[in-house]
């Protein structure tokens, strides 16, 4: 029973990360699609940083 328990939790846990890592992928490619040729050129040159 205890092994149950920890395996659905484990099994909760990488279910939220995945879906947590879908929304930022998400965010990510509404960003890029949005931005305008020059923050696009700067994101090549130098990366998109966590305030862009």
């Amino acid at each position: 029973m205890q092994r149950e328990k920890r395996l659905l939790l484990e099994q909760r846990e990488e279910h939220t990360e995945l879906v947590n890592a879908v929304k930022e992928e998400r965010t990510l490619a509404k960003q890029k699609a949005n931005a305008g040729v020059f923050t696009r050129a700067k994101w090549w040159l130098v990366g998109m940083g966590d305030d862009d």
